[in-house]
């Protein structure tokens, strides 16, 4: 029994190990990304929105999205943002990525958003299906705040007559 425990705590050490390093690895190479994206960027004749004294939080949201999506993050988009996500995270501040990614994680979503749909959570906009849900939400809420009718002595007696007999019926 007690090498059981052993194996599993070695295991569940070793698993550990292997996802911070993964992890690292992943922050490297994201940012290694960056600076490839920025070179490329700068040499574009498009403006750069991103201001320098912004923090560049394109590292701190893939690492972050790939931790709460895992594999399916990473399947989806890779191990490293492409030029368009990192242009438009840039113009974001730390307090839109961070209720865009809160927005991420209470959706309720099993899907990776992409990338309008993320900025819309961001910048406190609901998508369509959002707006779709609210409006049903809001109907429900209407219907069940409908006052109950008043209960109808003969519609009561009939129903109880009909139970009787179908019970009757059914002995």
């Amino acid at each position: 029994m007690q090498h059981a425990t052993a194996n599993h705590k070695n295991f569940a050490q070793q698993t550990e190990l292997n996802t911070q390093s993964f992890l690292n690895n992943l922050r490297h190479n994201v940012q290694q990304r960056e600076a490839k994206a920025l070179a490329t960027t700068m040499q574009s004749t498009a403006p750069v929105t991103f201001a320098p004294e912004q923090e560049d939080l394109t590292p701190f949201v893939w690492v972050t999205m790939a931790e709460i999506y895992g594999s399916q993050w990473l399947n989806e988009y890779g191990d490293v943002p492409n030029q368009q996500w990192t242009l438009e995270i840039r113009k974001l501040t730390r307090r839109q990525v961070t209720k865009g990614i809160e927005k991420c994680k209470h959706s309720g979503s099993p899907f990776v958003p992409r990338l309008p749909q993320f900025l819309s959570y961001c910048n406190g906009e609901m998508t369509a299906e959002q707006k779709a849900f609210a409006n049903q939400l809001k109907q429900t809420r209407e219907m069940l705040a409908l006052p109950k009718p008043e209960p109808n002595e003969e519609i009561r007696k009939a129903e109880m007559a009909k139970m009787k007999q179908l019970l009757r019926g059914a002995k």
